[in-house]
């Protein structure tokens, strides 16, 4: 928890402070009136106290051809802004000049498509999510530092076709307008930090590409780029176009409710874990081909693109028997355990049960969504 406390304070201390806007004068009338609220509340009676609690603002309309006419009994209240608050705004206007530059030199590269729509909200990452990662990789940052777990504090996407191919042109577009390719730490295979005969810490460019051998599991490829123009770092992800980002979003859905799987603590159980382990690479199988689809569309069209994707009857009958073996081995653990340690009196009444069915549940709706039919072109 004391980690926790100083990463969430050495975050919050990167933002800026606000100053208060009000002037000296202003700042001593409402001291004055305040000093005056107080002295007179501390005597009045519990009846009388009543009476300052009248609504603030009184509305009264005369006929239907006035507009209504307001009088405020006391000065608006300016509500305190949140951390969240700060540090958005302080990023909006870097991450709003870095979509315009994006935009202008996807008119300069004919393969790249940028979409500003599809940035806008998503452009400065949340604090949330900030103090979230870091929590999650409080080892790497006590070892790395802040910029080296949050490099995606203004971020966008950006589509073009063969990105592991095409992604330099990007580069040298981006350098022209004042980007560089930041440098990050240099790891091995196994994550840890790479460094020269001196014991200092390689530095290698912060470009990612995620293809081939280094592609997800799940089949997602991408390529990543990390620009630092003064002090700030700048995310791009580069995909093959809209139908592979729409896949990525639903295949980021089902990568939640694995997660799900680990934050409810069920494969804490090594059989649990295997056979959560057996689910996840038949939907892998089904994922994989929803993205090569997806990729075909957005490089030939969908037009040019018959294929569909879908699982098949084997890949189903499998799935179910793994959900019902995944119930049975919680169930016989439930079994096992005296009456006076059990949580519930029935096993469908126990947390881990209720985890199991949401889960399941949410999944058979993706199975559904992907269920086999018959080839609509023959």
């Amino acid at each position: 928890m004391t980690k926790l406390r100083k990463i969430i304070s050495d975050s919050l201390g990167r933002f800026p402070k606000i100053k208060s806007k009000k002037t000296t004068t202003e700042a001593a009338e409402t001291a004055k009136t305040t000093q005056k609220h107080r002295t007179k509340s501390s005597w009045k009676s519990k009846a009388e106290r009543k009476l300052e609690r009248t609504p603030a603002t009184d509305t009264v309309e005369i006929g239907n051809t006035k507009p209504s006419v307001q009088k405020t009994r006391n000065k608006t209240k300016t509500t305190k802004p949140s951390i969240g608050d700060i540090f958005t705004e302080s990023k909006r206007e870097l991450a709003k000049q870095y979509l315009n530059d994006l935009e202008d030199i996807a008119q300069i590269i004919p393969e790249m498509t940028f979409f500003r729509e599809l940035n806008s909200e998503t452009a400065v990452k949340k604090i949330t999510s900030i103090i979230e990662k870091l929590a999650k990789r409080e080892d790497k940052y006590f070892e790395r530092g802040y910029t080296e777990v949050i490099r995606d504090e203004i971020r966008a996407r950006a589509f073009i076709p063969y990105a592991n191919k095409n992604y330099q042109k990007i580069v040298d577009a981006m350098e022209k307008k004042g980007y560089k390719v930041a440098e990050t730490c240099a790891e091995d295979s196994e994550g840890n930090l790479i460094r020269d005969a001196r014991g200092k810490v390689k530095k290698v460019p912060d470009i990612d590409v995620r293809f081939g051998d280094k592609a997800q599991p799940s089949g997602y490829q991408d390529v990543q780029i990390r620009f630092i123009k003064g002090k700030t770092l700048y995310e791009l992800i580069l995909m093959p176009g809209p139908h592979y980002l729409s896949a990525a979003n639903k295949e980021h859905d089902i990568y939640d409710l694995f997660k799900k799987y680990d934050s409810s603590g069920i494969t804490r159980d090594i059989g649990a874990k295997q056979i959560v382990e057996a689910i996840k690479k038949e939907f892998g199988n089904v994922t994989k081909k929803l993205y090569d689809v997806a990729e075909q569309r957005d490089r030939l069209g969908s037009a040019k693109t018959a294929e569909t994707v879908s699982f098949t009857e084997e890949q189903i009958k499998i799935l179910q028997g793994l959900f019902t073996s995944l119930k049975k081995l919680f169930f016989g653990k439930f079994n096992t355990m005296p009456p006076s340690k059990r949580s519930a009196t029935e096993f469908k009444d126990t947390k881990t049960a209720q985890n199991l069915n949401n889960i399941e549940e949410s999944l058979q709706e993706f199975i559904k969504l992907y269920k086999p039919t018959e080839n609509i072109h023959e």
